[in-house]
């Protein structure tokens, strides 16, 4: 629901009746609208985490194609997360942990923090152009690091 509306647009009441439940099941496991959202956060950054943990070789982009919906919930964060301290602690904590299992992987931070903000960017060239623009976009950028910094 949050994907197809959009945070502000999916009501509480939309979410509930989408997940077969009644709002105060909603409000009783989450506690809030924000809280389901920082729970949605959580589900969607261990999913990432564990793809990279158990793809271990494999370059970034096969680990994290593009996904249109998971790119539209992302967008949602950032922007809810520009308005939440909390979420965005969550948002920033979640982040630095996926750059550090690049790191620890690739080797680089600079090149960690690059490769993740094309990524991001990536995903909007996706929604906005085609899913495969916007995994061009990411592969080119990962193939122009990887050839500066050998």
């Amino acid at each position: 629901m949050i994907v197809e509306r959009g945070y502000q647009g999916a009501s509480v009441e939309q979410i509930s009746a989408r997940a077969g439940c009644t709002k105060g099941a909603l409000y009783d496991h989450f506690g809030s609208k924000e809280g389901l959202m920082r729970a949605l956060l959580e589900h969607q950054y261990a999913a990432r985490i564990a793809q990279f943990q158990n793809s271990p070789s494999l370059p970034p982009s096969q680990v994290f194609p593009f996904d249109r919906d998971a790119a539209l919930l992302f967008l949602e964060f950032v922007c809810a997360a520009a308005r939440d301290d909390q979420l965005r602690a969550q948002l920033a904590g979640q982040l630095r942990e996926l750059r550090t299992l690049w790191v620890d992987a690739l080797g680089d931070p600079d090149t960690v923090a690059a490769a993740a903000a094309g990524a991001n960017g990536a995903s909007i060239e996706g929604l906005i152009f085609s899913e495969a623009e916007g995994g061009a976009t990411f592969d080119r950028l990962l193939s122009a690091l990887q050839a500066s910094n050998p």
